[in-house]
């Protein structure tokens, strides 16, 4: 970022060098001048600081004007290009993006502030007013800026004041409180509000050299520099500058030129007729910050300052002790720990709540590691509460079944808590629901039965027909009653059947079969005769019929319509 800055600053001075013939120095950065007025302070010799960027110096304001180093302020690693004096005697500078003050008592260290490029605009040039407004502005851009010198450190841009096409490179406040300004070889007056406009006093660049730095003594003597030499400038006409003297050897690593300035006064912040410096030198600032004591702020007015002060709102102590700021260290029951730390800030005892709180010892009798204030069981080191078996008595599952064996009627059976009408170690299932568990039900899953019976599980042992044969092993259901039957439920009386004889095997018995001797495989009538062997007709003789076809054909007739007169060949046969 700082080396960006320095980048875009060489390129604005090089367009400055062809802007104005008379710029001979197109290596010099453009810096910054500071004035501060202090009317009611009591005024010491004014002290003229600068630096080359990186290093820290005062200058002579009469000749010889060789300056002195002071030491290094390049510590940040950043370079600076403008510096200022704001009326409380704080330096403040630049390297273009970033606010820093500058320490100028040994170490000279840069402390940076913060971020001021908030308008994308790299400052390079300072002066505060009289009031202690910090205004800058951005060179080649040509507007006048303030900067805000707390947090956020930001840049307000108030306007243009390249009205006149001229760049300011440097400028500073009158002690009447006009602002001066030069770009280098013109001398302007700028206004400080609205229009922010450029004046045009004239040419100070009678030398031949480009001025860089400027700053108003006390009694409004304007000083510049070209970077290696001190002038004094006319600020009426003719606007002539005045050459003191080469500022002799200057130790910065780039350019080796001083490119700011700015004065310093002596003080007296408490008009006490004092000079700042004097009360300093004789102790009166504590913190060593360049201020007496005296000036600066005692909040709890308890004497010391606050920057010195451990406690600075708390009246009653100057370091924080073992409570802090704003808090007792007092110690109520004398235990050597002070209230803010003891949690029971009146029991010499205890410092701490513990387990039983403030006022109750942490006794543990059992020995079980816990408290007798919260042990349920305070005699019992195996117990901490009396759970379902009491204090005393052990909480063991054998079983793991949840229910301790005190309790357990079955401590080896997880499936049971009771014995149960099948006892432990035996479920009590009853898995047809008839109100016997399995273990006395031998037909387990038969309702309706305890026993097999006669007819066994799963089935009735009725005997619909009361013959003392139960129905699933009686053959003969409907017998009547008073009836003597087999074991098998049959009548005893009923004699056996017996087969009927069918020689032919027609289907017709022989009995009643007209025909015994039909072939076998024949269709036969009712009467046991071949149906496909008959004739169509009657024979139309009775020899034809033949004794034995006349008797069948009779007992045929005689079967269907009754006993009735038939003829053979028109005699009466029957």
């Amino acid at each position: 970022m700082i080396g960006n800055h320095f980048i875009v600053l060489d390129q604005e001075r090089q367009g400055r060098k062809k802007e104005y013939t008379t710029l001979q120095r197109s290596d010099l950065l453009v810096s910054l001048l500071f004035f501060i007025a202090t009317a009611s302070a009591v005024q010491a010799q004014p002290t003229l600081f600068g630096t080359d960027r990186s290093s820290l110096y005062t200058i002579p304001t009469q000749p010889p004007v060789e300056v002195t180093v002071l030491g290094d302020i390049n510590l940040t690693n950043q370079r600076m290009v403008a510096m200022a004096f704001s009326p409380s005697g704080v330096l403040y500078s630049t390297n273009g993006g970033s606010l820093f003050t500058l320490q100028t008592v040994s170490p000279f260290t840069a402390t940076n502030l913060g971020d001021i490029d908030s308008s994308s605009r790299v400052m390079v040039a300072f002066a505060f007013s009289p009031s202690g407004i910090l205004f800058a502005t951005d060179g080649m851009g040509g507007h006048l800026l303030t900067i805000q010198t707390v947090s956020p450190f930001s840049a307000t841009d108030l306007g243009d004041i390249h009205l006149t096409n001229q760049a300011m490179i440097a400028m500073a406040f009158s002690p009447s409180g006009i602002l001066y300004a030069t770009n280098g070889g013109h001398l302007f007056t700028i206004q400080t509000v609205a229009p922010f406009t450029a004046t045009d006093l004239g040419d100070i660049d009678s030398t031949g050299e480009v001025m860089i730095a400027f700053a108003f003594s006390p009694s409004g003597i304007l000083y510049a520099t070209n970077g290696g030499r001190l002038y004094t400038i006319q600020t009426a006409p003719p606007y002539t500058a005045t050459d003191l003297g080469d500022l002799g050897a200057i130790t910065a690593d780039i350019g080796g030129k001083m490119v700011a300035i700015a004065f310093e006064f002596g003080m007296d912040c408490n008009n006490n007729g004092v000079v700042d410096e004097l009360e300093i030198q004789s102790g009166n600032d504590c913190d060593s910050n360049g201020i007496p004591d005296d000036c600066e702020t005692d909040a709890d007015d308890d004497g010391f300052i606050d920057a010195c002060d451990g406690c600075p709102n708390d009246s009653a102590k100057t370091a924080q002790g073992i409570c802090g700021c704003g808090i007792s260290d007092v110690d109520s029951d004398d235990d050597a720990v002070a209230n803010c730390n003891d949690s029971c800030p009146d029991d010499p005892n205890k410092v701490l709540d513990g387990i039983c709180g403030c006022g109750v010892p942490d006794t543990d009798s059992d020995g079980d590691n816990v408290a007798d204030c919260v042990d349920s069981c305070p005699n019992d080191p195996n117990k901490m509460a009396p759970g379902i078996c009491g204090c005393g008595n052990t909480e063991i599952d054998t079983d793991a079944d949840g229910t301790p064996n005190c309790i357990d009627g079955c401590p080896n059976d997880p499936d049971k808590t009771v014995v149960g009408p099948c006892g432990c170690g035996n479920a009590d299932v009853d898995t047809d629901d008839d109100g016997t568990p399995n273990c006395n039900d031998q037909c387990p899953n038969n309702a309706e039965k305890l026993e097999p019976g006669i007819c066994g599980c799963g089935r009735s042992d009725d005997d619909s027909d009361g013959d003392g044969v139960a129905d699933c092993k009686d053959d003969c259901e409907d017998t009547e009653d008073g009836v003597d039957v087999d074991d098998n439920g049959c009548p005893l009386e009923e004699p056996a059947e017996q087969p009927v004889a069918d020689e032919d095997g027609d289907g017709v018995p022989d009995d009643i079969d007209v025909c015994p001797g039909t072939t076998t495989g024949d269709s036969v009538d009712t009467s046991g005769c071949s149906i496909d062997s008959m004739p169509d007709s009657m024979p139309t003789g009775c020899g034809a019929c033949g004794t034995f076809g006349m008797i069948s054909w009779t007992m045929l007739l005689i079967g269907f319509v009754g006993l009735r007169k038939v003829s053979c060949n028109g005699r009466r046969v029957l």
